[in-house]
Parts: C-alpha cells; sequence; structure tokens
C-alpha cells in the first residue's frame, strides 16, 4: 500500500469512527454517561474498521468491539469485559450483534450493558423558596424516588 493510498484509508477509518460515536450519542455521551475511554482504531485494506473503548458502569461488560463492513453497510457489535486477576488479564465474552444498522447502535449498547447513553438535560431554577439554594443546588421539589434515579442507570 502507498503512502497516499494508506492516508486515505486513514482519512476512511477516521470518518468510520466519527460515524460509530455519533451513532451512539457523540463524545459528550460517551465520556459524561459511561466513562469511555481507551480508544483505539483498527483498519484494513478491505473496508473494514473496528473501533474498540473500555467503559464503566456495567457490572457484566466492560468492553465493546465494534466494527464496520462496508459489504453489507452494516457494524458488528461483540461486547466483553476485563478483569484483572491473579494470572493476569482475564477476558470474558460477552453477548454480540451481526448486522446492526447505524441508527440502532445506541439501542442496541443500552440493552446490551442496562447503560444510558443520553445525557440529561439540567433546568437550572431561580433560589430556592424553602432552602435558599442557589440554581442548580437545590433538590427540595424532587421526591425521595427522583433524587435516588439522579445517575442510575436503567
Amino acid at each position: 500500500m502507498t503512502t497516499a493510498e494508506n492516508a486515505e484509508m486513514q482519512e476512511w477509518a477516521d470518518g468510520i469512527r466519527d460515524t460509530i460515536i455519533a451513532g451512539l450519542g457523540g463524545m459528550r455521551a460517551l465520556r459524561l454517561m459511561i466513562d469511555a475511554d481507551n480508544f483505539t482504531l483498527d483498519w484494513a485494506e478491505e473496508y473494514h474498521a473496528t473501533l474498540n473503548f473500555k467503559f464503566k458502569g456495567s457490572r457484566k461488560l466492560n468492553m465493546v468491539s465494534i466494527r464496520y463492513q462496508h459489504i453489507p453497510d452494516a457494524f458488528y457489535l461483540e461486547f466483553s469485559k476485563l478483569t484483572n486477576g491473579k494470572n493476569g488479564i482475564k477476558w470474558t465474552p460477552g453477548a454480540s450483534f451481526d448486522y446492526v444498522m447505524i441508527n440502532e447502535l445506541r439501542q442496541v449498547f443500552e440493552s446490551a450493558t442496562d447503560l444510558i447513553l443520553t445525557v440529561p438535560n439540567i433546568v437550572f431554577v431561580n433560589d430556592c423558596e424553602t432552602c435558599g439554594a442557589a440554581p442548580g443546588g437545590c433538590i427540595c421539589a424532587l421526591t425521595v424516588e427522583e433524587i435516588h434515579d439522579i445517575g442510575r442507570t436503567k
């Protein structure tokens, strides 16, 4: 592969990475909602690209590989769990999904991990009449259940 061809493939793979991240709700959602990190992008000459990353919040899974295949223009998700054990790192395979369309990525991820990728819209209110807290600092109007639901996965 020539340097020009290599650069073209890298640009193509970067576009696939951006498409996958957007399909999951964007980098902001991945960082805020599941503390995603250790992103790696692998690609091959035959228009296949794989985005791998680790995430937190799920007891059963903490890593995903999302592979794009040009033909049939679909994504393949493979979840797993990496843990540190006495004998080194232990890899445990999880669920896998074939032929996922871009508009289904978030739903499949949320279903497999029981995590939510939608960033909540927080609305700040005026100073609380009950406790006098500054905007955003009051929880007086929330029920106990609503308070417990803040940050909880579905």
